[in-house]
């Protein structure tokens, strides 16, 4: 198939090549790629490739990938436009499909870039984890800062404070590593991750608290502001952190935060909750799981019971004094 529109993108050592028939289809991928830097003349490292079309050729676009390829059916919903389509997950890569109408797609695509990163943005990101798991990257949900031999994992759901932890470590001097996506690899060293930086999300209370009035943006849909992390500490992401200690974060009514030790078998048990790609259709889904099985058993595992402290910013305190003990 003709796909004129092309971009060549690398995340560390490893490549992603975007390849599509109409412009916008590329253009609309840019959000979703904003950590990836250009990738220079010379690159050598591994590479995966994704095709995205709107043209309705499928029976004669996908015969020669149709017998290996994994299939999965993509509802791309939004208010006022719902649409289906397909992504195929070949050997080399992925075929993403988008039904006809590339009008309406495409006016669907514009409104919701507009505000939220849903439907299409949200969809292609399966396809790029999908993608990264080829390439030996297997993604988690969590927040993480390192400093020195130190490299801390804040794990849990939605509003658990996962983004207040990390925040608050950053700006109590730890390097800043993510907010909410790490990619994990093997490495020499054991499980290595390298963090994916974006914009993210934080509530009200936790803008108030750290004084983040002329660093955060827009208020998003579910009334939570994105923020731009550039200003935090980074830490050095030229080689993968090594997370030595899981900490799953919840929120606490007490005016003091408490830490208590959690079972390397209930670690897991919420690693996987929380990243529920791992148990994704998938030829890398044994291999994500493993990887999660050899992160609990080289770290800590604790529970962080985030008292009112935290946001006093009497966090780095409290877990640099379990480090020393």
């Amino acid at each position: 198939m003709n796909a004129p529109y092309s971009a060549r993108y690398r995340f560390h050592d490893v490549g992603l090549d975007l390849r599509a028939d109409q412009s916008w289809l590329v253009d609309g991928l840019q959000p979703v790629l904003g950590p990836m830097l250009a990738r220079p003349v010379g690159f050598s490292g591994p590479t995966a490739s994704i095709l995205v079309t709107s043209h309705p050729e499928e029976p004669e676009l996908f015969e020669s990938v149709r017998r290996d390829a994994e299939q999965r059916f993509l509802h791309f919903g939004t208010e006022g436009y719902s649409l289906d389509g397909n992504l195929w997950l070949v050997d080399d890569g992925a075929v993403i499909q988008l039904p006809e109408g590339s009008t309406e797609a495409r006016a669907w695509v514009d409104e919701t870039m507009r505000d939220t990163p849903e439907g299409y943005h949200r969809t292609l990101i399966v396809a790029i984890i999908e993608l990264f798991r080829q390439l030996g990257l297997y993604q988690l949900h969590a927040g993480c800062v390192a400093k020195g031999d130190d490299c801390l994992l804040f794990c849990g759901g939605q509003r658990h404070g996962k983004s207040t932890a990390t925040i608050a470590m950053a700006l109590g001097n730890w390097g800043y590593v993510t907010d909410d996506l790490l990619y994990l690899r093997v490495t020499d060293r054991g499980i290595g991750g390298q963090g994916w930086r974006e914009d993210f999300n934080v509530g009200e209370v936790t803008r108030a608290a750290f004084g983040l009035d002329d660093r955060v943006g827009h208020v998003r849909l579910d009334g939570r502001y994105a923020m731009d992390p550039s200003f935090l500490s980074a830490a050095d992401d030229s080689t993968p952190v090594h997370p030595n200690h899981i900490i799953f974060t919840q929120i606490a009514p007490n005016p003091t935060s408490t830490l208590s030790p959690v079972t390397r078998g209930e670690a897991l048990r919420r690693m996987v909750k929380h990243s529920p790609m791992v148990l994704a259709a998938g030829r890398q889904a044994e291999e994500h799981l493993a990887i999660l099985q050899q992160l609990v058993l080289q770290c800590e595992c604790l529970d962080l019971h985030a008292g009112q402290d935290v946001l006093a910013g009497g966090l780095p305190d409290l877990l640099e004094a379990h480090l020393a003990s």
